[in-house]
């Protein structure tokens, strides 16, 4: 496994220019620096719940952004129902109800920041989760989201800050000992008894099912990993250091961990301390099961998961919470677009020109540069079919 320290660096441009001619360079030779993992964009039946999960004493969240459902909008729902012989008292707090909104952890080497109401990540904030409402009515989360990590720093500064075992030294050296060692914590909140085997907290389930670690990780993002599954390894790798300028941090034939440069970007990009690794897991071809709920009335995954289904064998089930990654970058959107624009013709016309490793064939873009929010975009999708928005910053 390729050690995942701060001081080893990985070649973030695999594929070679064929001359010196900047427009023929991949973009990933100049996001490498000019860009960061900003968000990611998941869809939920309740965002009031998830943020409640997320902004509770035990996690420690903020809310950065928040839309509520409009009263005109809740009226409308309202009138609805009524048509359809529903008669549903909940009706008349749809009003209060979160639309959308954008939580964070902080880090430890940054404050907080506001963000504009396009909710496009600035370069102060930290790694977010963007929470959509859905309404659909069976939902489910599938099997691509493997899991989010928290740090074990951040679990310990919380535990501080609420006094928990504030008598018992022996718990607080054994959290401490856990962050150096990487080892699970004694203390209460994390022990054995209210983990599962893969480190999951049992005690306070993500309300959409999706699995939440405990992870030792360096001061920085307090989100620290946000994980996917992946069935091309390989080409996932090339993808995202090739095109999109990440740097390989540990790697083996089960795991990729990527991440933007450490404390080495622009003076106007994120320099607070270590930011959240994108990691993907290869997914084990064994059935699995995907939670589904109603999505309606504020039901959540976690209250359905006696009501599961079986996915398909080794194959990636989308199913309906993720929706895209987001990255944040100084690099011109134009100029990105019409390098991989240059590399997809190249790839068409002189595949012999690919790595040894089959480097990165055709880029799929969903979505050309748009004018979107004050910012202009950009929307890519990944070897593994992941949904990659580029916003300009």
């Amino acid at each position: 496994m390729t050690s995942n320290t701060d001081e080893q660096h990985h070649s973030s441009s695999r594929l070679p220019p064929d001359d010196d001619d900047e427009s023929n360079k991949i973009p990933g030779s100049s996001m490498s620096k000019t860009s960061f993992l900003s968000h990611v964009m998941l869809k939920v039946p309740s965002v009031d719940e998830t943020v409640q999960y997320w902004t509770s004493k035990e996690k420690g969240g903020t809310i950065r952004v928040s839309r509520e459902k409009s009263a005109a909008a809740a009226d409308s729902s309202k009138k609805k129902n009524a048509h359809d012989g529903n008669d549903d008292d909940d009706d008349d707090n749809d009003a209060d109800k979160l639309m959308s909104a954008f939580v964070e952890l902080g880090s430890s080497a940054s404050s907080s920041a506001s963000s504009s109401a396009a909710a496009v990540a600035s370069p102060s904030v930290c790694f977010a989760l963007e929470l959509v409402a859905t309404n659909k009515k069976s939902y489910s989360i599938g099997n691509c989201i493997s899991y989010i990590g928290v740090s074990m720093l951040h679990q310990f500064q919380i535990q501080n800050a609420n006094n928990i075992n504030q008598n018992n030294d022996n718990n607080k050296n054994d959290l401490l000992l856990s962050i150096i060692t990487g080892n699970k914590p004694k203390v209460e909140s994390l022990s054995k008894e209210n983990t599962n085997d893969n480190g999951n907290d049992n005690n306070h389930d993500e309300p959409n099912g999706i699995p939440v670690k405990s992870c030792a990780s360096a001061p920085g993002d307090y989100l620290a990993r946000f994980a996917l599954q992946s069935t091309k390894l390989e080409e996932t790798c090339e993808f995202y250091t090739t095109i999109l300028g990440m740097q390989v941090k540990a790697q083996d034939e089960t795991m990729l961990c990527l991440r933007y440069n450490d404390n080495e970007n622009d003076d106007n990009v994120n320099n607070g301390g270590v930011p959240t690794t994108l990691v993907f897991d290869q997914l084990i071809p064994t059935t699995s099961t995907t939670t589904s709920t109603s999505g309606t009335n504020g039901d959540t995954a976690a209250a359905a998961a006696a009501d599961s289904v079986a996915a398909p064998v080794g194959l990636l089930d989308m199913g309906d919470c993720f929706d895209h990654l987001a990255i944040v970058t100084t690099t011109p959107i134009d100029i990105i677009y019409q390098t991989i624009i240059q590399n997809n013709l190249k790839q068409q016309l002189q595949p012999q020109q690919q790595s040894p490793s089959g480097g990165v064939k055709q880029v799929p873009i969903f979505m050309k540069p748009t004018n979107m929010f004050g910012k202009q975009v950009l929307g890519l999708i990944d070897p593994n079919g992941y949904k990659v928005v580029l916003a300009s910053g």
